[in-house]
């Protein structure tokens, strides 16, 4: 995910980087700045992906990086199991990506990343899938109303009609047709 986006998934979901809790308000009780890297650090895994999520009382860490957001209840007694989750999580959504499977990798994904990684792949996403993946998120997927930009939208929209053998239109209803031959083309 874009440095951008990245970062407004954090704002959006109030997460506090785990090397700011030792000042926080948010610090849970009995946490460790120390105690915590080197739970990390033997797991392997970088102390910056790891996050307070201070609005879920249930599971209040989690994990994120990238297309990949965990939630866990403690580092002591999950984050043995992490390490797995994310790299089982990881060759998922490079799978459904490899094979152009956009509609898995969506379902795959934290329905909270959904539209900022939506934006992100769309360009890479066949036309003719383009606008049936935006409406279904649109609808289905409550974050996405606020995420998604007026423009987004508007470029989304452009697609509802595509299809293989209908190609995107520009706005005055043209198509442009490219050919390596050198004989005329009829249309």
């Amino acid at each position: 995910m874009g440095k951008i986006n990245f970062d407004r998934f954090i704002a959006r979901n109030g997460l506090v980087p785990l090397s700011e809790l030792e000042t926080s308000p948010y610090k849970p009780v009995g946490f460790s700045w120390g105690k915590a890297q080197s739970l990390i650090a033997t797991s392997e895994l970088a102390v910056d992906d790891f996050f307070l999520n201070p609005g879920n009382p249930l599971k209040t860490y989690c994990y994120y990086r990238g297309s990949v957001y965990i939630e866990f209840a403690s580092l002591d007694n999950d984050i043995s199991s992490l390490k797995k989750r994310i790299i089982e999580m990881e060759n998922q959504l490079n799978n459904a990506v490899a094979n152009h499977d956009f509609a898995r990798f969506l379902n795959i994904i934290d329905v909270r990343l959904a539209a900022d990684l939506f934006m992100e792949v769309f360009s890479f996403i066949p036309d003719q899938e383009k606008y049936p993946l935006f409406e279904q998120l649109l609808n289905d997927n409550q974050y996405c109303q606020k995420i998604f930009s007026p423009e987004f939208i508007k470029r989304a929209s452009l697609y509802k009609n595509v299809t293989e053998s209908l190609p995107l239109a520009d706005d005055k209803g043209f198509v442009k047709i490219f050919s390596n031959s050198s004989e005329p083309l009829e249309v």
